[in-house]
């Protein structure tokens, strides 16, 4: 078996490995001396039905985070959407959305500070998000919460708490994006709040997730 790895910009504290073709799966020693030889932790996304998740287990690797893909029509919600919220939108190059992009990076680094963190600066991670926007006001000049999306998916979601948005707000997004395109798509991590709270409103379906493993022994640390 082939092990490739990779690197992330936004997350460089690991190593992304990725392995593929026949033969005999690498063991713990080999997982320990790639760890050394390449100085950092080592991280591995599959499937969460993937037969390779137990022995990446048995080696030492740990799941610190599951991934689920979610494609859902109104049809779908477990109970009917609250009022929705008056909420605004912003596009790139306007001060709110530069309010909703700093905003989404705290919010971003931790939930992420487990897995593998943020690694980047606020105006580069801001470069790599959607240039639209839907936020929810806090006080006079703040935000609350906002999604950033991309036609039809709620690509980031974010809340100035840390934890899941407003019934009001998210029903806000719902009912614009399901008005838009019928059909909607987000991932939830399971180490998002707010993600997770939006993936709670649908009934579950077989959604497909992926698993993230992280191998990090004390031992192979230089």
């Amino acid at each position: 078996m082939e092990i490739e790895f990779y690197e992330n910009p936004l997350h460089a504290q690991n190593v992304y490995l990725h392995l593929h073709g026949g033969g005999k799966m690498p063991d713990a020693d080999a997982f320990r001396a790639l760890r050394a030889r390449l100085g950092r932790p080592l991280q591995i996304l599959l499937s969460s039905d993937d037969p390779l998740c137990a022995h990446l287990a048995a080696c030492g690797f740990v799941r610190r985070r599951a991934c689920f893909e979610m494609r859902v029509t109104a049809a779908d919600l477990v109970r009917p959407l609250p009022a929705p919220a008056a909420v605004r939108a912003a596009v790139r190059g306007e001060a709110k959305y530069a309010a909703a992009c700093a905003l989404e990076y705290d919010y971003y680094r931790t939930t992420h500070a487990g897995v593998n963190p943020l690694t980047c600066g606020a105006a580069r991670f801001a470069s790599s998000l959607p240039d639209d926007v839907i936020y929810l006001p806090h006080d006079a000049d703040g935000i609350a919460c906002a999604a950033f999306v991309e036609g039809k998916e709620i690509a980031y979601l974010c809340t100035r708490d840390g934890g899941a948005a407003p019934a009001a707000f998210t029903a806000a997004v719902l009912s614009r994006l399901f008005a838009a395109y019928g059909e909607i798509t987000f991932e939830a991590d399971d180490t998002d709040p707010a993600a997770t709270a939006l993936r709670a409103l649908f009934r579950p379906d077989g959604a497909p997730s992926w698993d993230t493993y992280i191998f990090d022994p004390k031992e192979a640390r230089p």
